[in-house]
């Protein structure tokens, strides 16, 4: 054994010992290096060739201890140009690359990229800057994103709401002030879409339109707001001769005797808490002779002139000029009586009344007209 690894060492009879190198124990497994095995070096030698060529003409072949490496070299392509770059490609040689990367503005929002003649492109990208938020309008600027809120991109197209643009989103805050119609008896809230057309709803207040006038018919109309009705049946006081009224101030019972009258003169017509009351009065009847006896019934004046005396004195009806007959002893009226007739009256002594006569052609014919009283 001479301790060298590359040598076959044999023992031969005649020869002695004989130490034979062999240059395969000495193959590293690496293709570029030749491999032999040297005596006197005293073991094997890995010399390094220039076997290595791949065949690409921009990359710098060499052999090393790890076999061979073949290395790119970029500037023998050529010149990049803006940005346009070459480099070598260890499979396929030298090529030309569009490097958008070179083109970059820092700009976050700007779409870069690079054009064939080596100059860039920066184009400003709104869509870039989309920060999700439906009301916020999102440009792209020289300066960045600019992401503004808009209060008009919230509009709910209820009026009665105040729409915000905040950096969550769309706030809607309902405002009751807004829904304000005016009207004391309405409670008035904005409920947004389950609302009116406005987002309003209106309640009516209960007893908010009381006037404190107990003869009014309080209510709340929702377009005009309090109604204050007077009622003047609430007025009434059972007394039919009063005139019932519901006025700003309660009620008012105006009495109107002319519910009482009863066409008779001698009566004293009143209205009282009792109604109509007729009392008749006697001396309504006076016809100013102490003789007759005047009494106030229920059909008039009644006069009783049988303690008279003197007949000629007693009053007659009131239907025009009376002159005394001394024939007839009897008053007359006075004039030429149309169609050959005249009115006369004759004293019933019986009845101690005036009664009339009408004379037609010289003779009597007693006929008592309606007018004529105690007939």
């Amino acid at each position: 054994d001479d301790y060298i690894d590359c040598t076959e060492d044999i023992c031969d009879p005649e020869l002695d010992c004989q130490f034979i190198p062999r240059d395969e124990f000495c193959d590293d497994g690496i293709d570029c290096t030749n491999d032999y095995c040297d005596l006197e070096f005293g073991g094997c030698r890995h010399e390094l060739t220039d076997t290595c060529n791949d065949g690409i003409a921009c990359t710098e072949d060499e052999c090393t201890d790890e076999g061979c490496v073949f290395t790119p070299n970029d500037d023998s392509c050529g010149t990049s140009e803006g940005c346009v770059v070459y480099y070598c490609d260890l499979n396929d040689g030298c090529q030309q690359v569009l490097n958008d990367d070179l083109c970059n503005d820092d700009l976050f929002c700007s779409n870069d990229s690079c054009n064939e003649d080596g100059t860039c492109n920066n184009i400003l990208d709104n869509a870039n800057c989309d920060d999700y938020i439906d009301c916020t309008d999102d440009v792209c600027t020289l300066y960045g994103c600019e992401n503004t809120c808009v209060d008009a991109n919230c509009d709910d197209g209820i009026p009665c709401t105040i729409d915000i643009c905040t950096p969550n989103g769309c706030e809607h805050k309902y405002v009751d002030g807004y829904c304000d119609d005016g009207h004391d008896c309405t409670c008035d809230t904005c409920v947004g879409a389950s609302g009116d057309s406005d987002g309003c709803a209106y309640e009516v207040i209960e007893d908010s339109c009381d006037d404190g006038v107990d003869c009014t018919d309080d209510s709340c109309d929702l377009e005009t707001g309090c109604v204050n009705e007077p009622n003047d049946e609430a007025c009434d006081d059972e007394i039919c001769c009063t005139i019932d009224t519901c006025t700003a101030d309660g009620c008012e019972h105006e009495v109107d005797i002319s519910i009482c009258e009863d066409d008779i003169p001698c009566t004293e017509d009143m209205c009282t808490e009792q109604g109509c009351e007729y009392n008749l009065r006697d001396y309504m009847c006076d016809d100013n002779f102490d003789c007759s006896i005047d009494r106030c019934t229920c059909e008039g004046c009644y006069h009783d002139y049988s303690e008279c005396e003197d007949m000629s004195s007693i009053p007659k009806p009131d239907v025009g000029e009376w002159v005394w007959n001394p024939t007839t002893e009897s008053w007359q009226l006075a004039g030429s009586p149309p169609y050959n007739e005249e009115w006369s009256y004759i004293f019933n002594e019986d009845t101690k009344q005036w009664e009339p006569v009408q004379l037609i052609s010289g003779e009597e014919e007693a006929q008592a007209p309606s007018h004529v009283q105690g007939a």
